[in-house]
């Protein structure tokens, strides 16, 4: 994992945590499990928002 995916990733865990407070982090057991994905999803797009804006992590074109 990149510098980038581990910042947004421990971010969004303590996000996560602030939120739910003693609550695991939801990893899907063996497949795709949409609620847990959904959640994760959330919480990892607001931790690389968060980061972007704090100048901490650039932006990645998507186009």
């Amino acid at each position: 994992m990149d510098t980038r995916s581990s910042l947004i990733l421990k971010l969004a865990k303590e996000m996560f945590e602030n939120e739910h407070p003693g609550g695991v982090w939801p990893n899907p057991d063996d497949k795709a499990d949409t609620v847990t994905i959904k959640c994760q999803g959330k919480y990892l797009s607001r931790a690389e928002h968060q980061l972007i804006a704090e100048g901490r992590i650039d932006s990645v074109d998507q186009s």
